[in-house]
């Protein structure tokens, strides 16, 4: 990976004056001010992630007209502009400030999954505001070990490091060092959580939308290895900056033997489980993402 010093150091005072000047105004003040302004200028300032959302909408939905996709993009960019102005507020989202935006349902089937004495590894997708999933597992008592994609700006990645450092009981970059550190949290009987939605250049070939798509076997193999609970955990943005966080019942899967096949066909499962959350906001999903092999 390529460094660029200034032009990072300038991306990150870029960042900086937006980051802690919105933290001088409500989380919501920040979220809608975002969401317009984003949807107004990102597809002037990223034309070619633009033309991607639109295709990618297109790919999923073909029977949408060019308008219905027109407003999908629209609302996605509008998604992302809120996330981007939530963002600086996550790290003071704490008790009352989180339980009064947050409904969280299924909390009971988390307790279950702790109580079992096994590991368990949370997963879920990059939709609505997908940081509150780890700062509310955080708040309700139960800090995940976390595995996460760095920024390729080492200045802002610090930034985000940051801002996450009252979520999670363990943050590792993607990559192998991060599942041997996940392997031994599960092994100890820990909660890990994965965002499984993006595309990645290895893995398993399988279907997403009916359309293939590269995706990580990872989840699978470590619950294969140490017998671990499978959890389904998603958010939805209900209205601005507040959401439902709901916890799903634990993924059922079994072992052949053969465990190659078992891997493919735990990951179908969760690329089935996040199409449906998908279809059910499409608005509230990243679309940006590279995510089937003909992108």
């Amino acid at each position: 990976m390529r460094h660029h010093p200034i032009k990072h150091f300038l991306e990150y005072v870029l960042v900086l004056a937006l980051y802690y000047p919105s933290q001088l105004f409500s989380i919501d003040a920040t979220s809608n001010f975002f969401g317009v302004l984003l949807e107004k200028i990102g597809p002037l300032l990223k034309p070619s992630a633009n033309k991607r959302i639109k295709r990618n909408i297109g790919l999923c939905f073909p029977d949408f007209s060019e308008e219905k996709i027109n407003k999908m993009t629209r609302k996605s960019w509008n998604n992302l502009g809120r996330f981007i102005g939530e963002f600086p507020h996550i790290e003071k989202l704490q008790g009352k400030a989180l339980w009064s935006r947050v409904k969280f349902e299924g909390a009971h089937h988390l307790d279950t999954a702790i109580k079992s004495g096994k590991g368990c590894i949370v997963f879920s997708g990059h939709l609505a505001n997908w940081e509150i999933i780890a700062k509310t597992s955080y708040e309700y008592g139960i800090p995940p070990a976390l595995i996460y994609r760095p920024a390729n700006n080492q200045l802002i990645n610090r930034l985000i490091l940051k801002s996450r450092s009252k979520s999670h009981a363990g943050i590792y970059p993607k990559g192998a060092e991060s599942m041997r550190a996940i392997f031994k949290v599960l092994r100890k009987k820990g909660i890990a959580g994965m965002l499984v939605d993006q595309k990645t250049n290895e893995g398993l070939k399988l279907k997403f939308f009916g359309r293939d798509a590269m995706t990580t076997p990872g989840p699978a193999q470590l619950a294969l290895a140490l017998d671990c609970i499978l959890l389904p955990v998603v958010v939805f943005r209900e209205n601005g900056a507040n959401f439902l966080l709901r916890v799903e019942p634990p993924l059922q899967y079994e072992k052949t033997g053969n465990a190659e096949q078992d891997a493919a066909t735990i990951m179908q499962q969760i690329n089935d489980i996040l199409e449906r959350w998908v279809l059910t906001h499409p608005e509230q999903w990243l679309w940006l993402h590279r995510r089937w092999v003909e992108n």
